[in-house]
């Protein structure tokens, strides 16, 4: 849990130091996620408001700004206190973990069973939520980190819900070597209408 606090506290200090970094993720993220919203936006000050909106509330931006442009591994390095990292499970590991997509393929006792879709292993994971409100079956992308708790991983954070075709080219990108390509995967999700345009803003209505 210590861990995940450094992960919030990571954006935070991103979004409060105004870290380029943040429009960078609002740029791709709306293009990717939300271009459908914002074609017919011509008012910048109404497309300011959008991108802060995005920024502030985004799964998809929030794992941009914070793992694939480095904003945790800046955290550790020049802002967490020792006090908070000596708490920390691995979570210099975890700066580092891909973007992967799963199956939530049910529960064994008080283990969640996720199916690697890259690889098909079955995998035991830790369970502080990912199924709560989901089906076994539900689609996810997600960042599984190792952790000191038995059965040694856990997602980083909940993870987001998907249509199985497009989390499914999102592991085969990703473990072909393509760190972003969870993100192309989404792209094609939200142009083929697979994936509601913002699904990952808020609460969203695949969350």
């Amino acid at each position: 849990m210590y861990s995940r606090r450094c992960v919030r506290r990571a954006y935070r200090w991103m979004l409060l130091g105004l870290d380029p970094r943040i429009d960078r993720a609002v740029l791709e993220t709306i293009a990717a996620a939300h271009w459908q919203q914002t074609r017919g936006l011509a008012d910048p000050r109404v497309l300011s408001a959008y991108g802060a909106r995005v920024a502030a509330g985004d799964r998809v931006c929030r794992q941009l700004a914070v793992f694939e442009h480095g904003g945790l591994t800046d955290f550790l390095d020049l802002r967490a206190e020792a006090s908070l990292l000596d708490r920390c499970d691995h979570v210099r590991s975890w700066a580092t973990a891909p973007m992967g997509g799963y199956v939530l393929a049910g529960r064994a006792g008080d283990v969640l069973l996720v199916r690697d879709l890259a690889h098909g292993d079955v995998l035991d994971v830790l369970d502080p939520g990912a199924l709560r409100g989901r089906v076994p079956g539900a689609a996810v992308l997600g960042r599984l980190v190792p952790v000191d708790v038995p059965p040694g991983r856990m997602f980083e954070s909940r993870p987001q819900r998907v249509d199985l075709v497009t989390a499914r080219e999102a592991a085969r990108r990703v473990a072909g070597g393509d760190r972003l390509g969870w993100l192309e995967a989404i792209d094609r999700g939200r142009a083929q209408g697979r994936l509601a345009a913002g699904f990952s803003c808020g609460r969203g209505k695949q969350a």
